[in-house]
């Protein structure tokens, strides 16, 4: 499978899923017990759903992808979220680029840019069985 396209489907498998989690906790979780407790009780989902992404990707290679390869995946689908983040906050929340940033400094941005960092370099850390 070729670094780009893996790196779309990781990022396209990982958004998907999260899309659907933050609709969710945002119409369900957010009004009965906050934005903070809310994301703190999506984000094991969330880690598992990056995990099992990344693994399926990754097993779709016929060898182990070296790891500035599994690195580039995770670049790749790195900067397709980031985009995608900044994009639909704007559409969905009418916040701009600043606000986005802003919203990053706050407790629960916090652990959204840990989740972030952490989907980056997910294929990194997952070998292939």
């Amino acid at each position: 499978m070729h670094i780009l396209v893996a790196g779309a489907l990781y990022f396209a498998i990982t958004y998907t899923a999260g899309f659907v989690f933050g609709t969710l906790r945002e119409l369900f979780v957010v009004p009965k017990l906050g934005q903070f407790a809310a994301t703190l009780i999506e984000t094991p989902a969330m880690l598992a759903v990056t995990y099992f992404a990344a693994h399926w990707v990754l097993s779709w290679f016929t060898t182990q992808p070296a790891a500035s390869e599994r690195l580039a995946i995770g670049g790749i689908g790195f900067g397709l979220l980031i985009a995608a983040e900044v994009i639909f906050s704007g559409l969905l929340r009418g916040w701009s680029l600043a606000q986005w940033i802003a919203h990053l400094k706050t407790a629960d941005g916090a652990i959204s840019l840990a989740m972030f960092v952490l989907f980056a370099f997910m294929p990194f850390f997952v070998r292939r069985a």
